[in-house]
């Protein structure tokens, strides 16, 4: 029988976050648009895919992701944010940055790559 991954719907709320749209998913994880309720701010919420919340390596990824989000502070990087409140479960909360995706801008310029 196959593993099927829990989605949340726009409303749906986990800890002091209401989720606002999917933003896309994968093999991996499933991002979110929520709304940090206590400040009022969008946030992006990635969730690993429940099929894999016990492979000890997904955990070790996702911990390491955490502790290099910390560290980095770039405008061209995305911020990890409130790393140390607890959880209802394992996801990671990530600054919201409105604009095209990678893809977005990589199937636009097809065929051609990217300048330097």
């Amino acid at each position: 029988m196959e593993h099927m991954t829990a989605t949340y719907i726009p409303g749906a709320r986990i800890d002091h976050y209401e989720i606002i749209r999917m933003l896309g998913h994968g093999g991996m994880n499933r991002v979110y648009l929520a709304q940090d309720i206590l400040n009022q701010q969008q946030v992006v919420l990635k969730f690993p895919n429940d099929d894999l919340i016990g492979n000890i390596a997904v955990f070790e990824r996702y911990k390491r992701e955490a502790e290099i989000g910390t560290r980095l502070n770039h405008p061209n990087v995305q911020r990890l944010l409130n790393t140390d409140e607890e959880r209802c479960e394992q996801y990671l909360v990530m600054e919201y940055i409105q604009g095209r995706t990678l893809r977005e801008v990589l199937e636009e310029r097809a065929p051609d790559l990217l300048p330097v």
